[in-house]
């Protein structure tokens, strides 16, 4: 029997490559914050427990996230005409667009949740790491009259970490709002390091080379 060294060796590029790139999606808060520790968790609280609205810096930066804006707004639970902050404050974009944050990248952050709400429809979501972008689309949100939806995110490596997100809808007049944004590290599965493959690989061959059949060493006839 011989050993193919040169499936091993793909076989184990494969398995050592393939955790490297994409996040994972998680729609409950507590799976998501046993991957790993919790560095931020903030809210908008801080500007009244009941308003109808705030108008906080732009840009707004709390902790290691900046929200560029334009014309960044708080939505409260008085709002007369929008259930967005009925449930929790909320940040919107006054200007109607896409909701971003900028993550700080020097910390390499693996871990990103919010809660959510939309005035109506769905809502897109783009999350980007310094390898690639990610887009969720018609994401459902409820309203904010009686809670809020839940999105949490994981890089698969620690190679991967989240730079930024974007919240939009279709239509303008929708309008999404986040709160409790939070930011951390994941706990990630061992990688084999390259030193480690050859190795291994080193290995595997020297024990193909010892099931090879070997060639009878009986006396020849006289």
């Amino acid at each position: 029997m011989r050993f193919n060294t040169k499936l091993a060796a793909l076989l184990l590029s494969t398995a050592a490559t393939s955790s490297f790139a994409g996040v994972v999606l998680y729609t409950g808060r507590p799976e998501f914050s046993s991957q790993g520790s919790i560095s931020y968790d903030s809210d908008f609280q801080s500007y009244g427990s009941s308003i109808v609205f705030a108008t906080p810096a732009t840009p707004l930066t709390l902790g290691d996230v900046t929200y560029p804006g334009p014309q960044n707004t708080i939505i409260g639970s008085l709002h007369p005409s929008s259930n967005l902050g009925k449930t929790k404050n909320v940040l919107v974009t006054g200007s109607f667009g896409a909701l971003t944050g900028q993550i700080n990248s020097v910390p390499k952050y693996t871990m990103l949740a919010f809660d959510g709400a939309v005035t109506s429809g769905v809502v897109n979501i783009l999350i980007s790491t310094n390898l690639a972008s990610y887009g969720f689309s018609d994401v459902p949100f409820v309203d904010g009259s009686s809670g809020l939806t839940f999105e949490g995110f994981k890089t698969n490596s620690p190679n991967e970490y989240f730079v930024a997100f974007s919240l939009s809808t279709a239509d303008p007049s929708q309008v999404p709002g986040i709160t409790d944004i939070t930011i951390g590290h994941a706990v990630m599965a061992a990688v084999p390091e390259p030193q480690e493959i050859a190795m291994l690989l080193a290995g595997l061959g020297l024990i193909g080379r010892s099931i090879r059949p070997r060639k009878s060493s009986a006396p020849k006839p006289t």
